[in-house]
């Protein structure tokens, strides 16, 4: 669980992202490097660095987050791969989002079924569209590719969340 204040700015971050990605992912771009600072009540408490590449099969982010929480150091590092349709097909999550929280995640979706390996084990399950792979904030990068998939799959009400199907799933909602 997420700090509510660092939630927000985790939101907050995901809005500027969203845009830098949109910026850097312009025909003769094909390689965006970027770093965000994150900033809690107008105080510095670390960065995002992102690296994303592609081509017409798909892209793919590799993300490193470096927070410090109440003097806590936290570093989570990523790799996402999207489709052209920006469906994920391959997440890889490590490291830790809160202070007592580590992550360890790694999700990989083909022929409609996501094989999902976790601290606690490894499973299968069918994957439906629409959906998206999401456990936790990190990395906040791929919030955006989160909110570019609902727009061009007709703003669903819900997406199916990958590992976690049994809960509430994700809602996106304008504000």
């Amino acid at each position: 669980m997420l700090s509510p204040m660092i939630r927000g700015a985790a939101v907050a971050v995901a809005a500027l992202i969203s845009g830098a990605i949109l910026a850097g992912e312009q025909p003769g771009n094909p390689l965006s490097e970027m770093t965000f600072e994150i900033r809690l009540i107008e105080r510095p408490v670390g960065v995002e660095r992102d690296r994303i590449t592609g081509d017409a099969a798909g892209q793919r982010l590799e993300s490193r987050l470096d927070i410090v929480d109440r003097g806590t150091p936290m570093k989570v590092e990523s790799t996402f791969t999207v489709g052209s349709d920006l469906a994920p097909r391959a997440v890889e999550v490590t490291g830790k989002t809160y202070r007592f929280v580590n992550v360890d995640l790694s999700v990989l979706v083909e022929n409609g079924r996501a094989s999902i390996r976790t601290a606690a084990g490894t499973s299968s399950a069918a994957v439906t569209e629409p959906f998206f792979v999401a456990r936790g904030y990190a990395p906040l990068a791929a919030r955006a590719w989160l909110v570019r998939y609902w727009e061009t799959h007709g703003r669903p009400r819900l997406l199916r969340s990958i590992p976690d199907g049994a809960n509430d799933g994700i809602r996106v909602m304008p504000r």
